[in-house]
């Protein structure tokens, strides 16, 4: 086992944890981009349709990315340190409850 992995990982949920909770200050700075009415790419990536919001949250990224990283061979997706900030992503996304539902019901109108 490599030993950049861990601290890595520890890295990438740190990181995670500071850039895309809820109660992060950061958050809230993040200018909120839309490029059509019911479409949404910033702070998170939101499809608005038929009443319902189809949340894609920052630990489906990581883990497309990762699988990506998989079959990568070579640059910076390959590293051990990338894989391990990708892992860390996951994890803190699964540590929110609230998180790990990508389709719910629409709460408010757009």
């Amino acid at each position: 086992m490599n030993f950049t992995l861990i601290p890595a990982i520890i890295s990438g949920y740190a990181a995670f944890h500071y850039l895309t909770h809820p109660t992060s200050k950061l958050w809230y700075r993040v200018p909120s981009i839309k490029l059509h009415r019911r479409i949404q790419i910033a702070p998170s990536t939101r499809l608005y349709a038929r009443g319902r919001v189809i949340h894609i949250h920052h630990w489906f990224y990581c883990a497309l990315l990762l699988a990506v990283s998989i079959y990568a061979t070579g640059g910076i997706i390959d590293a051990i340190i990338t894989k391990g900030l990708l892992i860390g992503g996951i994890l803190q996304g699964f540590s929110m409850p609230e998180a790990r539902k990508l389709v719910y019901m629409q709460k408010d109108s757009w």
